[in-house]
């Protein structure tokens, strides 16, 4: 059988990227994909290892190539990084 080029070397169950056993970049849900939405797309994400999670809705578009979601919500405790969340700054 072959793969969907998204695949691990790990193999599948059948054709597709949500047909794979292990992903060879990410994963959105159960379907193996090439990146995730950091900086682009309707629903923004951010990566925990090879996961793709929705970032929080508060969470605002970059203006730059900066990331303006980290986790799951916009906020947080490292100050090298200043978010914007609706109306209001976080610095996380």
């Amino acid at each position: 059988m072959i793969c969907d080029r998204l695949c691990s070397d790990a193999g599948c169950w059948g054709p597709g990227p949500d047909q794979c056993l292990y992903c060879r970049f990410f994963t959105r849900g159960r379907t193996c994909v090439e990146s995730c939405n950091l900086h682009q797309g309707e629903l923004r994400e951010f990566a925990n290892a090879s996961m793709c999670l929705e970032c929080d809705s508060q969470c605002e578009r970059a203006e730059d190539s900066g990331l303006t979601c980290t986790g799951p919500v916009c906020e947080g405790h490292n100050l090298s990084n200043l978010h914007t969340c609706g109306n209001r700054k976080h610095i996380v």
